[in-house]
């Protein structure tokens, strides 16, 4: 076997190391240079330092490669080829990960994150081996104005007979979002255990790095002077759709349509603000917001396997 070496990638290629980072067994040239130019055109619209990229090289030819993209919440996503073709040697792959692993270990990153193909058996036993586990299954939803019917959903029952009052996230009102979304983790469904792995602060500041941030758009209820609900909700940089990017409700709340009538703000938020729909991801085994999702006409457009590992913790 010919030695493999891991290298940074030189800024000068950055295109040719996206190609392999983005690459999937059946892409054609044409639909891997679609898929670069889509993801630079993301980036750039949302500042991503894209200088954390290597190559694996063998005989000084590049045979593989990975892009590493912190985000703020100390946390980071790993870009790999999915579904390597027949025939390419896995210690390319495993060299990476566990390259990058301990490159990011060095920095203030706290969790590294890597979204794959359902049937990307190959790149999943990779990360496996590295230390990665499977969090969920995320499907990814989206809701179109122009081809679904709106549901337009009635004050819950339970808020009829009280005072209820919906603010927005400043500064100041910074510490009730967070004691209220941490509050809604309890009972909840979606990627159960990953809130123990964050802090909430770097939670919200992930948050806020979902889309283009507007803490207009990002929604507290309160009902008797208690935060029960909350709805964030920031702008795709490439479409005209924002995205639900967190929706919870206090476990003492649920039951009685408050996340009924806490979604159907956010619809009608979108669409008094002009845009086309709303995209979100939900945990494949969270029955009832999908129940809830389906119900307001959502759709699934596709779906993909989240794992994780914690750096400097166990699990």
């Amino acid at each position: 076997m010919s030695a493999i070496s891991i290298k940074p990638v030189p800024s000068h290629h950055l295109r040719k190391a996206l190609r392999l980072s983005l690459a999937g067994q059946d892409h054609s040239a044409a639909a891997l240079e679609l898929r670069v130019n889509t993801f630079l055109e993301y980036a750039r619209a949302l500042s991503f330092d894209l200088s954390r990229q290597w190559f694996c090289e063998s005989n000084g030819r590049p045979i593989a490669a990975c892009t590493c993209i912190e985000s703020p919440g100390r946390t980071a996503m790993l870009l790999l080829p999915s579904r390597p073709a027949a025939g390419s040697d896995p210690r390319a792959r495993h060299q990476l990960i566990t390259h990058v692993i301990n490159e990011e270990a060095k920095r203030d990153v706290r969790l590294l994150q890597s979204l794959i193909e359902i049937d990307d058996d190959q790149v999943r036993l990779s990360l496996e081996h590295a230390g990665f586990r499977e969090i969920a299954v995320l499907l990814y939803l989206e809701l179109n104005f122009s081809k679904n019917p709106i549901v337009h959903m009635s004050t819950p029952v339970a808020l009829h007979e009280t005072s209820f009052v919906w603010s927005h996230y400043d500064e100041v009102s910074h510490r009730r979002f967070a004691d209220l979304i941490q509050a809604t983790y309890e009972g909840g469904l979606d990627c159960p255990g990953l809130s123990e792995l964050r802090d909430i602060d770097d939670v919200i500041a992930g948050h806020k790095a979902a889309g283009r941030f507007d803490p207009t758009r990002w929604l507290l209820l309160e009902c008797d002077g208690v935060a029960i609900a909350c709805v964030l909700l920031s702008e795709s940089p490439l479409r005209p759709m924002l995205e639900l990017v967190y929706m919870g409700v206090r476990p003492e709340a649920r039951g009685n349509g408050v996340g009924s009538y806490v979604l159907s703000r956010a619809i009608h938020l979108a669409q008094s603000q002009g845009y086309q729909g709303i995209t979100l991801a939900v945990d494949a085994r969270n029955a009832p917001a999908r129940t809830l999702y389906q119900a307001a006409g959502f759709n699934s457009t596709h779906s993909r396997r989240a794992m994780i590992r914690p750096l400097g913790l166990t699990f």
